[in-house]
């Protein structure tokens, strides 16, 4: 069954385990070392894996790690690597990452990934080591003051550990600090202080730091409240806009929010980490907001664009959901958050519900259920008389774009009628399938047979996209949207949560998805089932993100897991070594496969900025090079020639099917370009830069 967050350090699914469920840390006869304690304690907080880079300022705290039986250490290629999978590791799991590195280079490579676990509030500590106290601050070598780098940044705590004696109670505060706050944390450790005996043998204080802040129930007198204010005022009809907003902290809570969603005859949009909170196919779910800065998708921006109220679920910025482009509030917001910790205070809400978001929903729909009116079965005519003529919600006959009309689709949806999207290809998924050269694969095609078999329907999906793109008359979506039509609507497909489905199906499957073009079209043409998960570099938007966010999700699953890695060339470029790492410490069963994209250029900045020169990119032969690190690999598309028939879901198929490190490289047009919507704001003037 579904569980909802209620106070996990990382948002999603509350997997926090409780102090007495987490392995105990076994504390020897002998004395413990500060670097053998520390271990014990990340293991008492949570901690399962280590990533990070080595050195000689390291060499005491990794053999520590190396020797916890309850640890796993995973030796990255470049520690911002490191850096990046010990964020995707705590955005996945909603528990305490911990992260690596040696002195000099090594520290100042994490800052990436601790940026990006700040900026997403996720918990991660990272731990790095110094030269000794006696040659600190002077020495010609890798003596840099890492403390005051990453605290200029925004990293706090990040501190050196001056002496044995304060290991414990800096660790103390970094940790409950990371897990309450959700935030990134940064501890240095002179590599003399690491070899040191431990002052303190006993067990860590710190380690279920955030289950105190969670609330055991949510305020049934806010509930009321809230109920009360959600209908129309008296004698404006049975409904106002309002428009649900889901967020990482969200994830899990996917049944909860579609039905309070049907009570309210609501659209749910949801950000790229929260996208398969709810099933795809659901005529409610409209599809991901927040790309780049950005809208991103069209209806998102349209149905935000003309909406009264917004329920705010878990979401950690609500600036796109609330503001102009000046950055200030015009909508109002109500909002929802598994504890007080976890409230963003820059905008005004007219209530905030705090506790268990799921218990939240599904409180606040039992009291709507005796003060909405109620409709005929669905699809028949509302009482408030809107048309079901759905070519009112988009003008028939544009191949480059089709644009909705939010009027007729909130009448639709007062209506009562809101069942009948699953008739109209194109609301929800407004990018049009441009035309293109056909020698190329076009990213739809892909994307839909990756849907199709996470729902148990391979062997099609992809075939009609193709026939879609071929005519260029249709949404980049006809795939999903004819899988809506057969699925009925979305129900709870596959439970929520990992394991509700069949093994390998897809809501055991962690899609990684990079930053550039391909976050686009993956927010597009990707259709998850409910519980599904999706891990993305949302606020710093880190190229080469997806394969460290892909070995990660891996690893931290247990075996057999699989992760599907959707990025283009440039950014998997960035971060490909990293493809050595995951064939190192795969085990039996486990799978990654990368769907590179390849059109030999950064496509956002090409296509995204007028004028912009200097993004042609040439890269390698992407599958000899999966077959040069131990994987195998398949290439779809070819300059040369026409596609063959079915060579696309034969791909699909062959790559879903493989165990170990698969590439599966597939060339598309240079010439095609994701199209990004963007909100139309006249009240100031904005220079494009993201």
């Amino acid at each position: 069954p579904e569980s909802s967050p209620s106070g996990g350090c990382g948002g999603g699914s509350d997997n926090t385990k409780k102090t007495s469920d987490r392995p105990r840390a076994k504390l020897a006869e002998t004395p413990l070392s500060c670097s053998e304690w520390l271990a014990a304690a990340l293991v008492s907080s949570g901690v399962t894996h280590v990533y990070g880079g080595h050195g000689g300022a390291l060499v005491p705290l990794v053999n520590a790690v190396v020797d916890n039986p309850n640890l796993t250490w995973v030796c990255t290629r470049n520690e911002a690597n490191a850096s990046l999978m010990a964020a995707a590791h705590a955005k996945l799991t909603g528990n305490l990452a911990c992260v690596m590195a040696t002195s000099g280079p090594g520290a100042t490579n994490l800052t990436t990934g601790l940026m990006d676990a700040a900026l997403d509030r996720v918990a991660v500590i990272a731990v790095t080591g110094l030269k000794p106290r006696a040659g600190m601050h002077y020495s010609e070598f890798q003596d840099v003051d890492q403390s005051r780098l990453f605290a200029a940044g925004g990293i706090n705590p990040s501190t050196d550990v001056p002496a044995p004696e304060a290991l414990a109670p800096l660790l103390r505060d970094a940790i409950s600090t990371a897990m309450t706050r959700r935030t990134c944390v940064h501890l240095a450790i002179p590599v003399d202080v690491q070899a040191a005996p431990s002052p303190i043998q006993s067990e860590f204080c710190a380690a279920n730091a955030n289950l105190r802040i969670a609330p055991t129930h949510v305020d049934p007198e806010t509930l009321d409240a809230v109920a009360k204010h959600l209908p129309a005022p008296r004698g404006a009809g049975g409904f106002r806009r309002i428009v649900i907003a889901a967020g990482l902290r969200a994830v899990g809570a996917g049944r909860a929010i579609t039905r309070l969603a049907e009570m309210l005859h609501a659209p749910i949009i949801y950000r790229l980490d929260a996208k398969g909170v709810v099933d795809e196919t659901h005529p409610l779910a409209f599809g991901v907001v927040g790309v780049h800065g950005k809208p991103g998708l069209e209806a998102a921006a349209s149905i935000i664009s003309t909406s009264e109220l917004v329920l705010s679920l878990g979401v950690d910025d609500n600036t796109l959901l609330l503001c102009n482009l000046a950055g200030l509030q015009i909508r109002p917001m109500i909002e929802f958050e598994p504890d007080a910790c976890a409230v963003v205070t820059r905008y005004k809400a007219d209530f905030t519900v705090i506790g268990n978001i799921g218990d939240a929903c599904d409180g606040l729909a039992d009291r709507l259920a005796t003060m909405l009116p109620q409709h005929g079965e669905p699809g028949e005519p509302g009482e408030q008389g809107e048309p079901h003529d759905l070519s009112q919600l988009a003008p028939p006959g544009s191949l480059e774009r089709r644009e909705s009309s939010p009027d007729a689709l909130w009448g639709l949806l007062h209506g009562g009628s809101w069942r009948k999207l699953l008739d109209f290809k194109g609301v929800r998924y407004q990018s049009a399938l441009h035309n293109y050269d056909h020698r190329f694969v076009h990213p739809a095609t892909v994307l839909s047979e990756v849907t199709a078999h996470l729902r148990g329907e391979a062997g099609g999906a992809g075939e009609k996209a193709e026939a879609a793109a071929a005519g260029a008359a249709s949404t980049a979506t006809a795939a999903a949207a004819d899988a809506d039509a057969e699925g009925g609507g979305g129900g709870d497909r596959g439970g929520g949560g990992e394991g509700g489905g069949t093994p390998g199906g897809g809501v055991d499957t962690v899609i990684a998805v990079d930053t550039g073009d391909i976050t686009l079209w993956s927010s597009l043409c990707l259709s998850l089932p409910q519980g599904a998960r999706v891990l993305s570099s949302e606020r710093l938007g880190t190229m080469g993100y997806s394969l460290c966010a892909g070995v990660a999700a891996t690893l931290a699953r247990p075996s057999p897991a699989r992760t599907v890695v959707v990025a283009g060339d440039g950014g998997i470029q960035m971060t490909l070594v990293e493809m050595s790492t995951f064939v190192q410490h795969k085990r039996p069963g486990d799978a990654l496969v990368v769907i590179v994209f390849d059109n030999s250029m950064l496509g956002r900045v090409a296509f995204g900025f007028v004028g912009s020169k200097g993004c042609e990119l040439e890269g390698p032969d992407f599958v000899a090079l999966a077959k040069a690190y131990g994987g195998d690999g398949v290439r779809v598309g070819d300059r040369k020639g026409p596609l063959e028939d079915g060579e696309v879901a034969r791909g699909v198929v062959t790559a879903m099917a493989a165990t170990g490190l698969f590439v599966l490289h597939v060339m598309i047009d240079p010439e095609l370009k994701a199209d990004m919507a963007k909100f139309t704001d006249e009240s100031i003037a904005l220079m494009e830069s993201g």
